[in-house]
């Protein structure tokens, strides 16, 4: 089951994904995203393209400068001796920054597009949702804990060699060392979607309650509420050890490595200029 679309504008910027072709496409690899949970008529199509154009014009105007500020900081970060944790975890907190002001803005429109939505519409976006989440399930079932190690390191690999190329040994043997260092997230993950995606369920079924503009705009902006305390405690811990991870790949880099990430940077970097002058 794909992402979800809304997604791709973050990612776009910050997971090494920017092209100029996809960026001006967005909208429609959205629309294709979007297809995979609910199916809209032709009037609240037209009303979410008004609104995804307001949202693409918002991201353009004001969003992709502040990535390249951000990706020239870290380009310089990583010229340095030193790519501390800590610095590590500032351009990570960042990036958080970054879609939490993306949420916040969008939230209302969302909440307006709800409103519109039938029961039948929900109860398929939902259904979509719960099959989404029971695939995820079945592909783990059965898997040793070693075996998702393996799994992990492979998959972080792989978004990692397209910006320094290949990896020598002792770059993959830290890699391994961090994924069996790395603490479960799956269970209380999925525990923490099922309550929000439930929370959300019910007050779309009830969206003529007069308290539902309140709490479904509550619900958009502020998921974490629904966070468990494991969740939290787990999910800071992985950051700190994905920073120390990245520090300690920073300082392994070869010179053909770093002069790579240089011209990967460059690169994205160049993009985003040049789509703001579109």
């Amino acid at each position: 089951m794909k992402r979800h679309g809304f997604l791709l504008l973050i990612a776009l910027a910050l997971a090494g994904c920017a092209s100029q072709f996809v960026y001006n496409n967005v909208d429609w690899l959205i629309h294709w995203y979007l297809d995979d949970y609910i199916d809209l008529n032709t009037e609240q199509k037209k009303r979410f393209d008004g609104k995804m154009q307001l949202w693409l014009n918002w991201h353009k105007n004001t969003e992709l400068a502040r990535y390249q500020t951000q990706l020239t900081e870290l380009k310089k970060a990583v010229n340095e001796a030193i790519l501390t944790p800590e610095l590590w975890l500032h351009h990570s907190q960042q990036a958080r920054e970054h879609w939490f002001r993306f949420r916040d803005t969008l939230s209302p429109d969302l909440l307006e597009l709800a409103m519109e939505l039938n029961n039948e519409q929900v109860e398929t976006l939902f259904s979509a949702l719960a099959q989404q989440m029971q695939e995820r399930q079945q592909k783990r079932a059965g898997q040793s804990r070693e075996a998702l190690n393996r799994n992990r390191a492979k998959e972080l690999t792989a978004r990692i060699k397209p910006w320094t190329g290949k990896l020598n040994r002792e770059q993959k043997q830290r890699i391994r060392d961090y994924s069996r260092q790395y603490q479960p997230s799956f269970h209380v993950l999925s525990q923490y979607r099922r309550s929000w995606q439930a929370r959300a369920r019910e007050l779309l079924l009830n969206r003529d309650s007069r308290d539902f503009k309140t709490l479904f705009l509550k619900l958009l902006t502020a998921p974490e509420s629904f966070k468990s305390p494991e969740l939290i405690q787990v999910s800071a811990a992985n950051r700190q050890l994905r920073a120390q991870l990245m520090s300690d790949l920073h300082a392994s880099l070869t010179a053909k490595q770093k002069k790579r990430l240089n011209r990967k940077l460059d690169d994205l970097i160049a993009d985003l200029a040049e789509l703001q002058e579109e």
